[in-house]
């Protein structure tokens, strides 16, 4: 019984001994054909490495013309952003509607941008009024929308009533002694508001052109009438004009 037991032992170890084989041969077989593939494609890897070098160099002597302007365009710092017009707006002291007048875009664009988070796109006409305007100062700025009409109108009222002092030709003091006492009746005689000035254009059914035209102003300065705070120093041909009008 013992040497059947032994033959039977060793029989079952030989049989296992062969199956392994088997299969450790076949894994070895798949093993070997990997690795002859991956072989394979590294020799392709360092073929069309070495093929796409030519191709690296021409496109390097092309492509450092050409990103040069590209770059110099944007960095000319010629970009907005909303946050950055809004400051731009109140560093001037503009209000929106007289900031879209300097830049002659429609109604409420500007708020539109403002609104906006990041870059915004704009058109170059819009992106160079912008520039511009960011050189300005807010002096400049009234300037340019006709806003310093009243202190100018100031000014000379100023001076003729210095000049009579100051010349001694006596045909000036007459002449700027009669100009005086107009003007002081002109602003007696009535006072008028933004809010006086619109009520009498809507009352009468007109456009600030329209009223413009029946005044013999501009329409800026309707548009500046209207919203300007407090008492409006006009000139004495403006309130009576307006006189007329409200019959």
């Amino acid at each position: 019984m013992s040497n059947l037991a032994k033959t039977l032992k060793d029989e079952i170890a030989r049989i296992a001994k062969r199956e392994s084989n088997k299969l450790v041969s076949a894994q070895a077989k798949t093993v070997s054909h990997l690795k002859r593939t991956v072989a394979a494609m590294k020799k392709q890897i360092t073929e069309l490495e070495k093929s796409q070098k030519p191709v690296e160099k021409a496109l390097a002597r092309i492509q450092p013309e050409s990103p040069p302007d590209v770059t110099s365009e944007k960095a000319d710092g010629k970009w907005f952003t909303g946050q950055g017009i809004r400051s731009l707006r109140k560093r001037l002291g503009l209000s929106q509607q007289q900031l879209e007048k300097l830049l002659g875009v429609s109604q409420k664009m500007v708020a539109k941008w403002e609104r906006k988070k990041g870059k915004i796109a704009l058109r170059p006409r819009n992106v160079q009024a912008l520039t511009e305007i960011r050189e300005m100062g807010k002096k400049q700025a009234m300037d340019k929308l006709g806003l310093d009409a009243d202190k100018k109108e100031k000014a000379t009222s100023v001076t003729a009533k210095t000049t009579p002092a100051a010349s001694p030709a006596p045909a000036k003091k007459t002449s700027t002694a009669k100009k005086a006492p107009a003007k002081k009746q002109s602003v007696a005689g009535k006072s008028y508001t933004a809010k006086d000035i619109m009520a009498l254009r809507k009352r009468l059914g007109l456009s600030q052109r329209d009223l413009a035209k029946k005044i013999g102003v501009s329409q800026r300065g309707i548009s500046h009438w209207e919203t300007k705070p407090g008492t409006l120093q006009l000139r004495p041909n403006s309130v009576k004009a307006l006189e007329k009008l409200e019959g």
